[in-house]
């Protein structure tokens, strides 16, 4: 009995030694199941990243178009402030040094057609306060509209997450 048990282990511990290399060889190959299933999830991994990249360029144009129409607003308002502070200001070049009215108009009081001569009302030391003085409210102006715009770009951003935006808005 002892023979054939001995006759068993060396038989047991022959056959792994002469296999071994069978055995890593079987477990290396790849079967048609595992290299079905690793290719769809690599072309479902490819579709997830793409799917986040164009995601993320829908939302940097949607959040850019809404940036550039909020610009334009702004820019808008600004451009209406400079045109008045210009009227302002020839205003008071006109009460400072008269001229000649340019059509239908009303300057100090009083109206003026085309052609009308327009005498001096304004004391050239008022000049400086009265320009100054308009300067002022337009730079408030100014300012006011510099908030606005500042406070709904911050929604804005808020709304498209403020992470990305700073990279967006250079």
């Amino acid at each position: 009995m002892e023979k054939e048990e001995k006759k068993a282990v060396a038989t047991a511990v022959v056959s792994p030694e002469d296999n071994i290399l069978d055995t890593i060889d079987k477990r290396n190959k790849v079967n048609l199941e595992i290299s079905d299933s690793v290719k769809s999830e690599l072309e479902k991994e490819r579709d997830e990243k793409v799917k986040e990249k164009i995601k993320e360029r829908m939302r940097k144009a949607q959040y850019q178009k809404e940036l550039a129409l909020l610009e334009l607003r702004r820019d808008r308002e600004l451009a209406k402030l400079k045109k008045e502070r210009l009227h302002g200001k020839d205003a008071l070049y006109t009460m400072l040094f008269g001229g000649i009215a340019e059509g239908i108009e009303e300057k100090d009081g009083g109206k003026y057609k085309k052609g009308d001569r327009i005498e001096p009302t304004l004391d050239y030391n008022l000049y400086d306060e009265k320009l100054r003085e308009l300067d002022n409210k337009n730079a408030e102006k100014v300012r006011e509209v510099n908030r606005t715009f500042s406070k709904y770009h911050d929604r804005l951003q808020e709304q498209h997450g403020v992470y990305w935006c700073f990279d967006w808005d250079y």
